[in-house]
């Protein structure tokens, strides 16, 4: 079970994205040279539900995606961001994702 420290929602069949930013603990931004970024979306069963495509923006901003073709159903899922180079991996917080129903579709 993952202990997650925040939490965000969205509607199913939403778009979903995830715009973030690199930096130190004492809010300094950090550079995302030479920095691979990855991340997944997984049930809380850890049950591998899919990778996330990261979209570099500048040099310490990046989004994170669904892949095209990709919907989360109702339910509640879980992410972290992985950031690695060759001399260290740091990964995020756990953020909680609850997909909630939707009234209006089409």
């Amino acid at each position: 079970m993952y202990s997650p420290s925040k939490t965000i929602s969205v509607k199913s069949g939403n778009t979903f994205s995830l715009f973030c930013s690199y930096f130190n603990d004492s809010d300094v931004p950090l550079s995302l040279t030479d920095i691979t970024i990855t991340a997944d979306i997984k049930t809380k069963t850890k049950t591998l539900i899919t990778a996330l495509v990261v979209t570099k923006l500048d040099d310490n901003s990046f989004l994170l995606k669904l892949p095209i073709g990709v919907e989360l159903s109702t339910g509640v899922y879980y992410t972290d961001i992985r950031l690695s180079s060759n001399s260290a991996v740091v990964n995020s917080d756990i953020v909680q994702i609850n997909v909630k129903e939707v009234v209006t579709d089409a």
